[in-house]
């Protein structure tokens, strides 16, 4: 589980370099998806945060944050990443 999470940090790192790099547009709000395979604690969802806000991405001023869970029930995994299409997100 943990190299699946380490994977989508890596993944995540790759495609928000470059748009921080480019700047943000203003005005602009990201929405901002964010798939989990296990269900995530206060404080993780706090890091996930903390880690966007590093990158120029700050909740209620140019971001949202769409955090999904399958909570180890991997069957889950499909439909939440068609409600983050359905959701229309920037960046998962």
């Amino acid at each position: 589980m943990r190299l699946i999470g380490l994977a989508v940090l890596l993944i995540l790192n790759l495609i928000l370099a470059p748009l921080v790099a480019e700047g943000q547009q203003a005005g602009k709000v990201h929405r901002i998806g964010i798939l989990f395979e296990t269900t995530l604690t206060a404080s993780g969802e706090d890091g996930w945060r903390t880690l966007f806000r590093q990158r120029g991405y700050i909740e209620a001023q140019n971001a949202v944050f769409e955090f999904r869970w399958a909570g180890e029930r991997f069957e889950k995994l499909p439909a939440l990443a068609d409600e983050l299409v359905r959701l229309r997100v920037d960046i998962t």
